[in-house]
């Protein structure tokens, strides 16, 4: 072996996640962010927070204090990290050390890869059932003893349904590994499992977020565990892991949240105000969601024409028609009413004057 083969580390088969860019002006309805909030609201939630803050001292970490008070859950219960992909990798890190293997249902956030394959993780991919709900029968029949975590996102990205407590509850029961539900978009949906923590689960893990309710920019993401799991994840992080003016932001989020609540309600109005406009196009299927986003399939005209004409009017969408069961399908985030309405005129456009294909 050669002395640059030896040092080499690179490895072509890992799965990498492609951030695009795009021209100042386009609206990017393909990351799931809240853009409803008001700047105004989120300058003076900073503001707020900055006022007393000094930056020359390392970070004060009694913020799971704040959260511990707020998720009615115990301090030793709750690691933060910078975002819930922070601690999704040190969860992955903590759990597959020694190797293992994984469970993903999928379609699901493919970053679950990503984390998983640099840990040298062995990943078993069980197809969700046709109405994107848990098939019980082929995770029993993928499960061995091999299986550490079965990975869970709920409301589940990129269809926007949620998985029932109850349906967590049978997975918890019935399989002796990790269960890590990933409640990033819980904050849209009437169902969130943090009541089975409470009941004493020690193998569930629960992974939350700012990015969607506002605050993607400050990068912000916390786990709820039993004490144990809370403590293995805390040895894989090291001290002082979230800054302190992203801190400071959490902490002045967490006072005012009755302010991030109406917003929400908003997002969640013009959710399902887009669900029912859009199930008026013969041409597409929307799928339910209780997410910040919503599923479209494209039934007639061209997939990729309908995607490139949204794009030359200045609107970004996520295609995830590469996806199992995903066929012709992209996701759209749910931005503002005047932009929204964007959206519906653009797809009527489309259908109207070209026919349903478009070619530049």
């Amino acid at each position: 072996m050669t002395e640059k083969s030896r040092l080499s580390i690179q490895d072509p088969n890992l799965f990498d996640y492609e951030v695009k860019s795009y021209p100042q002006g386009y609206v990017r309805l393909d990351r799931n962010e809240n853009i409803v909030i008001p700047n105004e609201l989120v300058r003076k939630l900073v503001e707020s927070a900055f006022e007393d803050l000094d930056i020359r001292v390392y970070p004060d970490e009694n913020i799971v204090d704040y959260i511990s008070q707020w998720e009615n859950v115990s301090p030793s219960q709750i690691v933060v990290g910078n975002g819930a992909d922070d601690i999704l990798y040190k969860l992955s890190l903590a759990i597959y050390r020694d190797g293992g293997k994984a469970i993903l249902n999928v379609p699901t956030y493919s970053m679950y890869r990503w984390f998983l394959e640099r840990v040298s993780a062995e990943i078993s991919e069980v197809l969700l059932k046709p109405d994107f709900s848990l098939d019980f029968e082929s995770i029993h029949k993928n499960y061995d003893r091999n299986v550490k975590a079965i990975y869970i996102c709920s409301p589940n990205n990129p269809t926007g349904n949620p998985f029932n407590k109850f349906s967590i509850k049978r997975l918890l029961d019935e399989f002796d590994s990790i269960i890590i539900l990933d409640e990033t978009y819980s904050f849209f949906s009437r169902e969130r499992a943090v009541e089975l923590l409470r009941e004493g689960y020690e193998n569930l893990v629960i992974i939350r977020s700012f990015s969607k309710i506002g605050f993607a920019g400050i990068r912000f993401g916390y786990a709820l565990a039993s004490e144990n799991l809370a403590s293995t994840i805390h040895r894989f992080q090291p001290p002082y892991s979230v800054n302190s003016m992203t801190l400071a932001i959490v902490k002045e989020v967490i006072k005012n949240f009755d302010l991030i609540e109406n917003v929400i309600k908003e997002v969640v109005n013009e959710r399902d105000r887009m669900y029912r406009r859009l199930k008026r196009f013969r041409e597409l299927i929307v799928y339910p969601s209780e997410a910040n986003f919503l599923l479209i399939r494209v039934l007639e005209g061209s997939f990729r024409g309908l995607l490139d004409f949204l794009l030359s009017r200045g609107i970004v969408v996520r295609d995830v028609s590469n996806m199992p069961l995903l066929k012709n399908c992209f996701r759209l985030s749910i931005g503002t009413m005047e932009t929204n309405d964007n959206v519906l005129e653009s797809i009527k456009a489309f259908y109207e004057e070209f026919g349903g294909v478009y070619n530049g």
